[in-house]
Formats: C-alpha cells, sequence, structure tokens
C-alpha cells in the first residue's frame, strides 16, 4: 500500500480465524474470500468512482467516505460478506452434486444406447438372415434374446 499510494489494501486468502466467515478488516486492509472478492471490489470501485465524480468538498467527501469505512467495519457489513461467502460455497456445492447427478443420467443413458445398438443390430441382420434364407440355430439366438431382454428389464 506504501509502495503504491494507496488508501486501500485487499488481501485475498482462505485462511481465517476460527469463526470468521470470510471476512476481516484491519486499519484499511480487507481480508476477503475469493468468493466475495467481486463484491468487495466493486464496492471499493464505485466508492473510488463517486468520490472523484461528486461536486463536494473535500471536507464532505472525506466525512462520506469515513461513514462508508465505519459502515464495512460493521457487524452489518461482514455479516452479509459472510452471507454471501456462505450462499455461494452452498451454490457450488449444488452444482457439483447437479454434475455428478448428470453425469451418472448421461453414463446410463450411454449404456442405454449402446444396448439399443446391439439391438438393433442383431434385429436387422436377423431380418437380413432369413430375407437371404438362411437359418442358423434361430430358436436358439430367440431363447438367448428372450433371456438378455429379461433380464435387462428387472
Amino acid at each position: 500500500m506504501k509502495k503504491r499510494n494507496a488508501e486501500i489494501g485487499v488481501i485475498i486468502s482462505l485462511a481465517f480465524e476460527r469463526g470468521k466467515i470470510g471476512y476481516e478488516k484491519r486499519e484499511d486492509i480487507h481480508i476477503v474470500h475469493p468468493f466475495a472478492l467481486h463484491y468487495i471490489a466493486e464496492m471499493l470501485r464505485n466508492i473510488e468512482i463517486i468520490q472523484h465524480n461528486s461536486k463536494l468538498s473535500d471536507k464532505e467527501k472525506d466525512k462520506r467516505i469515513r461513514k462508508i469505512y465505519d459502515y464495512t467495519k460493521s457487524t452489518e457489513f461482514s455479516g452479509g460478506i459472510g452471507e454471501i461467502i456462505l450462499t455461494i460455497g452452498k451454490d457450488i456445492d449444488l452444482l457439483n452434486k447437479e454434475k455428478a447427478i448428470h453425469e451418472r443420467l448421461w453414463m446410463q443413458r450411454g449404456i442405454h444406447h449402446s444396448r439399443l445398438s446391439e439391438k438393433i443390430t442383431k434385429i436387422k441382420k436377423k431380418t437380413i438372415d432369413i430375407l437371404k434364407g438362411e437359418k442358423e440355430n434361430q430358436e436358439k439366438e430367440e431363447e438367448k434374446e428372450a433371456i438378455v431382454v429379461e433380464a435387462y428389464v428387472q
């Protein structure tokens, strides 16, 4: 911060003290979980834009900025950021569960399509053999197919 002459610092971290949800403010440094980084960055950017575009006196600007900084130290603010972090974490968990469910369904669908393809190929071959007049153990093949279909249906 000194090197860049910055008034505000942001540290992105996954390591927080027990009981901390993912946001802390120490002096002018925001320590933020990656899930909330976007929201903190947007807030800080808006502060800078409003401060730059404002036609207020320097004294009034400083007063309002101080109120914002005080707000960022409040439990209301840190609780809101904590809630954002928890909700994003839950959304990621739900997304991962949904992906796993879909992957299982797609695998099952792939198996079904393979079985369908095998069945279609066998029926096609059988009808062509019949049309050509070829009879090779027709009854035994039908019996095997009935067993496979019965096992598949169960």
